[in-house]
């Protein structure tokens, strides 16, 4: 599966999480502006463009986008999404916070990628 294979409601949910895990680290690196322009490129930056506005207005508190997350249900889309996510979270080291969101989402969307990183605690029932 591509990026552009995933429907609105994935993009959405790829957005905001996308910007939990971002914020987490409290910079904004170089790296993680690298792989955040690679997915508007992939997505086409005018859509991303108009994901982001969407997920602002959606996505105001983190329990937002943790109960959008329930409508992701194709297990290609919530890998990939995951995927993209620990990409961006890799550059320098994934920080406690961005370990907490990802291993609590590995866990949601039953991504089987958490068990081979040690650093994602599933069990971690806070998400930032």
């Amino acid at each position: 599966m591509k990026l552009t294979d995933l429907n609105h409601e994935e993009k959405l949910a790829l957005v905001g999480f996308l910007k939990i895990i971002i914020q987490a680290d409290k910079e904004f690196s170089e790296e993680e502006a690298a792989e955040l322009n690679k997915v508007a490129k992939e997505m086409g930056v005018p859509e991303f463009k108009d994901a982001v506005n969407e997920a602002k207005k959606l996505f105001v508190k983190v329990g937002d986008i943790k109960e959008w997350s329930k409508k992701i249900d194709r297990q290609p889309a919530r890998e990939l999404i995951f995927d993209i996510l620990y990409e961006v979270a890799l550059p320098g080291d994934i920080v406690p916070e961005e370990a907490k969101v990802l291993g609590w989402l590995a866990k949601r969307w039953e991504i089987p990628t958490y068990k081979n990183t040690k650093k994602l605690d599933p069990n971690d029932k806070s998400l930032v």
